[in-house]
């Protein structure tokens, strides 16, 4: 090799070695790294540090977050959004009262009803108080209520009387008419035959057997439509076929009604304010027996006519109406294969919220709350300022700020 030949290859080594320090020192130093939070704000379309959401309705700009974490939005602007703790624990069956702007709930850590008013100020709805509650129904007044207890026991509650009535105890699944002042339940006798679908008024008195139940009991699901027309779903029509169901609506008064034919199984409803319109979700194979939500005309004999597919794999109990046409969903970030058939699975799994048009099928992000929440209780309040909600592990209370 001769002397020229050594020269060029030594220059050419220290070019190469400088460029590739420089490589290494532009990795380490500048180059952008993917972190978990990262990848998971981009599948979700939520902003990145280097996108900042626009500034919510109100004008407000994103709070500043320490370490390069997502900014977070005191207002709904389609990404991180703070939320406001109105209970710690043990929020059961929150409702926003019939002021379009106070909350009202039971706190099972002390027994008692306790109504948030729209500035903060709480207030004891009763001195009285009931422990062990499973489940709470509320008249659409929101005035009263009637509590369902593991044992079987069911109290009903008047909050303007302070009067309690105890009810059979062999009633369950009760659902109110529009105005309050009826309900519909199911009356499970010890045998097949004395087994109805049955009315009454919310006190217990005037009951009325409507249809009789034998051994489909388990197939009924009392939901009294705020029009009145239709008082329970029941799972017996003649199968269609497929992975499908015939699900038959009652009326009050034993109406032949048209039936719904859903895609699936696990139906569960929710009916649109005005009863015009049913929101229901179900499970099928095509979702990997995920959840799915869908929506259909529910009144006279349009019922199931017009369904669509609203692209949502969630349950209809996490989902509220805001009116005939807003529909706000917590929708799960992931679900794995079968929940459907095991939504108590999701329990801890996180949820975005969505806001959906139900006319159009059009859907946006609301926010994702700045902790992992999975969410239960949804409501929106009167103006659409506000959406209260549950974490499902802690039962806590919170509230999202729209506006």
């Amino acid at each position: 090799m001769n002397e020229r030949t050594k020269k060029i290859l030594i220059i050419a080594g220290f070019a190469g070695a400088v460029l590739l320090i420089g490589f290494l020192l532009w990795l380490v130093f500048f180059k952008e790294k993917a972190t978990p939070e990262r990848e998971e704000a981009a599948e979700l379309g939520l902003p990145t540090s280097g996108e900042l959401p626009a500034p919510g309705a109100a004008g407000e700009r994103p709070i500043a977050q320490p370490g390069g974490a997502l900014p977070v939005s005191r207002v709904a602007a389609g990404g991180i959004t703070q939320t406001e703790v109105l209970n710690i624990s043990g929020s059961v069956a929150p409702t926003v009262g019939s002021d379009g702007k106070s909350v009202a709930f039971l706190n099972a850590n002390d027994g008692r009803f306790y109504r948030i008013a729209a500035d903060g100020q709480v207030v004891q709805l009763s001195d009285k108080q009931f422990f062990g509650v499973e489940k709470v129904n509320w008249t659409p007044d929101k005035n009263k209520t009637i509590m369902e207890f593991p044992d079987g026991s069911n109290i009903y509650f008047d909050f303007q009387k302070q009067q309690q009535v105890t009810l059979p105890k062999h009633w369950e699944d009760f659902s109110f008419s529009g105005t309050g002042g009826d309900m519909a339940a199911i009356s499970m006798g010890n045998a097949p035959e004395n087994r109805w679908l049955i009315t009454a008024n919310p006190d217990g008195s005037g009951a009325r057997a409507v249809e009789p139940l034998g051994n489909n009991a388990d197939k009924v699901i009392a939901s009294y439509a705020p029009n009145n027309q239709t008082i329970a779903f029941s799972r017996t029509g003649e199968p269609p076929g497929g992975e499908r169901e015939s699900v038959l609506l009652v009326g009050k008064n034993g109406e032949n009604l048209p039936d719904l034919v859903v895609d699936g199984s696990g139906f569960q409803p929710k009916w649109a304010p005005s009863g015009k319109q049913l929101l229901y979700s179900t499970y099928h194979s095509n979702d990997n027996w995920n959840p799915r939500i869908y929506i259909a005309n529910g009144q006279g004999d349009a019922i199931g006519s017009g369904k669509r597919d609203l692209g949502i794999n969630t349950w209809a109990e996490k989902c509220t109406f805001a009116d005939d046409t807003t529909l706000y969903c917590a929708v799960p970030d992931k679900l794995e294969d079968g929940m459907g058939l095991a939504p108590e699975l999701a329990k801890f799994t996180p949820d975005t919220l969505y806001r959906i048009d139900v006319r159009t099928g059009a859907k946006t992000i609301v926010g994702k709350p700045e902790e992992n929440f999975s969410i239960s209780n949804l409501s929106v309040d009167g103006d659409k300022s506000n959406l209260f909600f549950t974490d499902q592990a802690t039962g806590a209370l919170h509230k999202m700020r729209l506006k």
